[in-house]
Order: C-alpha cells, then structure tokens, then sequence
C-alpha cells in the first residue's frame, strides 16, 4: 500500500484555507474521507531589515516580514487518480504543491 503526501505552501493564508475547504468538500462529495487527512502546520516567519538609504544614513533601517504557511495532505491509498488531476490543475497561483511518495 503506497502512501501519497502532498505539502501545500503559501503566503497567504485566505487562499490556503479556500483550498484547503475546497478539497474538504470535493473529498466528501466522493466519500473518500476515511483514506485522506489534513494537517496544518505551524506558520514561519522570517524577518529582513533593509536600510532606507544606501548612501549616508546607516540608522534609519525599514523592518520587513514574510510569512510562510504550509499545510499538509496524506492519502493513505490512492485509488481516484482523475481527482488527484483536478485538484492540482484547479489551484490558485499563490499555492505551490511539492508531492512525496
């Protein structure tokens, strides 16, 4: 029995948790909601501090942030693999999906 885990990564969260609502519902549509499970994972931060001006003023530094959310999908047997098409040809630009066997 092989073991699919997709990872979900994104910048913003409104679209991760759409996706994610999404592919709850499509999962149930298709009864196949006892061989799937969604997992969040904590989110990280990274902070930048850029200078303002290049040439003089050392001191006057501007604080960036980005954030990362990820989630995570596991199919414990994959049997629909037409759904597997839909869900990765149907996502939003700001999601990426890495897949592990």
């Amino acid at each position: 029995m092989k073991m699919l885990k997709l990872v979900f990564y994104s910048k913003n969260k409104k679209a991760l948790d759409c996706y994610l609502i999404m592919m709850e519902k499509m999962f149930n549509h298709l009864r196949i909601k006892s061989s799937t499970s969604i997992f969040i994972l904590p989110k990280q931060t990274h902070k930048i501090t850029l200078l303002k001006s290049p040439h003089v003023f050392k001191k006057s530094k501007e604080p960036f942030e980005l954030i990362n959310y990820k989630a995570v999908l596991t199919f414990k047997d994959l049997k629909n693999t037409k759904m597997l098409n839909y869900m990765l040809l149907n996502r939003p630009k700001s999601i990426l999906i890495s897949m592990e066997f």
